[in-house]
């Protein structure tokens, strides 16, 4: 599909550089206790890709807000803390478009940090490759 037809549709192609409007609203940070709340993916990167953010006409709202059943999983909402394990989601720059593509994420900053934060409860990414499955058979 050639970049207009994907920009047609409204969403960004995959793999298409990406300049980020970085005067989103949210702080990035790392929890400084327990009971802080656990970031999602959109609020530790500042991606503006959740609705009302600095980024949401541009380059869409991102496939890791809106994936509802990974809701909880990693402590995350929908799919912000599972981000790995979504296509469409930005990462150096780029908007990831097949997940067999996302092999780098194990040298992400956010992944390194939720898998710390979860420690024994840390689901990985065939756990979530495994509920996506198992949602799309009920089907």
């Amino acid at each position: 599909m050639s970049l207009a037809q994907w920009s047609r549709r409204g969403v960004v192609a995959p793999d298409t550089p990406v300049q980020l409007r970085k005067d989103t609203p949210i702080k990035k940070g790392i929890m400084n206790n327990k009971n802080d709340k656990k970031l999602n993916c959109w609020e530790f990167h500042k991606c503006g890709r959740i609705p009302g953010g600095a980024n949401e006409k541009t380059l869409k709202i991102c496939n890791a807000y809106y994936m509802k059943l990974l809701d909880g999983i990693n402590d995350g909402l929908n799919g912000g803390r599972t981000c790995w394990a979504c296509s469409g989601t930005l990462c150096k720059g780029y908007i990831d478009g097949v997940l067999c593509k996302k092999i780098d994420c194990t040298d992400c900053e956010f992944f390194e940090l939720v898998k710390e934060e979860e420690d024994k409860n840390y689901k990985d990414t065939k756990y979530i490759l495994d509920e996506i499955r198992k949602y799309f058979n009920k089907k």
